[in-house]
């Protein structure tokens, strides 16, 4: 097991009585700088998707990830601990990547950057992954308002950062009159989200194929540059 602990492309080997599935290391996660934290997080992402934060225990954690409790106290300190890490962790992994969006590439055509950055952060936030850890994070939400801001925090960063910039970039070439970046931002996310996200995390419709998904994306970029022609 020692080599599993050391190894981020392992598989999460739980045993039959923790009751979890054994599952393939996503093909989209990035390895985490100490790879020895990686099954952790994943058997407590399985556990806490399955259970909820509140039915979730360390050792059934553990179990799942093949440690002792001790190890994973020793890492997150407690059970609380553990689930911020589990949101930082899923919230890197399933938001986009800031730093993708230079101000070279915006200024070259923020138009078509504004649509790569809808259609990628839509793709990314209906990631069944997503969808379960989002279904986690609300539940839990009620309980601490820490855990609502937090994962605000982490599912807000990356517009935060580059819509700013793609917003200037159409203003300065007339591409659109934004004169209020905070209705543009709120615009941006009600158009791409719609009633479907919502539908989507009630389990009342199904995670999109990525070709419909795109398009839906592409359409409401194109409903947000009319609002703000």
């Amino acid at each position: 097991m020692a080599d599993d602990l050391a190894n981020p492309i392992a598989f999460i080997a739980a045993d039959d009585a923790c009751g979890c599935e054994m599952i393939p290391r996503p093909a989209w996660l990035a390895p985490l700088s100490d790879p020895r934290n990686e099954p952790i997080l994943m058997a407590a992402f399985q556990v806490f998707v399955d259970k909820g934060f509140a039915g979730a225990t360390m050792l059934e954690i553990a179990t799942c990830a093949r440690v002792s409790k001790e190890t994973i106290y020793d890492r997150f300190e407690n059970k609380d601990g553990l689930f911020y890490a589990l949101l930082a962790w899923a919230g890197r992994q399933t938001g986009v990547n800031a730093a993708e969006y230079t101000d070279a590439m915006i200024e070259a055509d923020p138009i078509a950057a504004l649509k790569r950055f809808g259609v990628a952060t839509w793709l990314k936030m209906t990631r069944q992954e997503a969808i379960d850890i989002t279904r986690v994070a609300f539940g839990e939400a009620s309980r601490s308002l820490e855990v609502a801001v937090e994962f605000q925090n982490l599912v807000t960063a990356s517009a935060l950062e580059v819509l700013p910039r793609i917003a200037a970039a159409l203003n300065a070439q007339g591409k659109a009159r934004i004169d209020d970046p905070e209705a543009f931002y709120h615009g941006y996310i009600g158009l791409l989200k719609g009633c479907l996200h919502q539908s989507i995390l009630l389990g009342a419709a199904p995670i999109q194929p990525e070709d419909e998904a795109e398009a839906w994306a592409l359409r409401a970029m194109d409903r947000l540059l009319r609002a703000f022609s």
